[in-house]
Formats: C-alpha cells, sequence, structure tokens
C-alpha cells in the first residue's frame, strides 16, 4: 500500500516521507506529519506520542490480536485523543478496500465477456 500511495499524493504535490518498521526514530518522523497513513502490519505500532495534535491518522493495517479481536497498526483509544479524524479498525479503510477489490473483479469479469 505504501508505494502506490506515495505516487498518489505525490501526484496532487505533497510532500511525504515513506517510513518503515526499520525507520531511525520513527516517532520523531511521524510526528511532523500532517497526515499519518499507518500500514506496517504490526498492531498497535503507532502510539499517541508518535502523532501531532490535530493530525488526520489513517489506519490501513489489519491484525488478528486473538480468536476474536481485529486492531489496526495503530493504538486507537489514546491517539483518538490527539488526532483530529482517524480511521477505526476494524470498520475504516478496509470497508472501502474491499469495495474496490469487487469493482475490479466485476470490471475483469465484464471484460472478459463472462
Amino acid at each position: 500500500m505504501g508505494r502506490p500511495l506515495a505516487m498518489l499524493l505525490i501526484k496532487r504535490n505533497a510532500t511525504i516521507t515513506v517510513c518503515h518498521t526499520r525507520t531511525v526514530d520513527i516517532s520523531t518522523v511521524s510526528k511532523n506529519g500532517e497526515i499519518v497513513v499507518a500500514a506496517a502490519g504490526f498492531p498497535k505500532l503507532v502510539k499517541a506520542d508518535m502523532v501531532a495534535p490535530g493530525a488526520v491518522v489513517i489506519d490501513a493495517g489489519i491484525n488478528e490480536v486473538d480468536e476474536n479481536t481485529i486492531v489496526g497498526d495503530v493504538d486507537y483509544e489514546p491517539v483518538v485523543e490527539i488526532a483530529s479524524k482517524i480511521t477505526p479498525v476494524p470498520g475504516g479503510v478496509g470497508s472501502l478496500t474491499t469495495t474496490i477489490i469487487m469493482q475490479n473483479v466485476l470490471k475483469a469479469i465484464k471484460l472478459q465477456g463472462l
């Protein structure tokens, strides 16, 4: 998700910084962002001290932490107090992703004449 999103944002003239789980001092880097997108695949990786007050936080991670619990890459409860907007997990961008995938599957089927 990181690279395609980065390219889309660059096309819109956004200044972006891409981090990964081994980025040195990721807290400082992420705290400088007006928009923070988390898609690392690590439960609750993004903590409250990694988000600037008023930032928009998009959690694209989905992690099963036990048999009945799904969490995102953002530690939602503390971060929701700091962010101006935040997507929940479950119920956030995952629903949109599923919808777009299904649209593309239907489009592919129609193109194949099936």
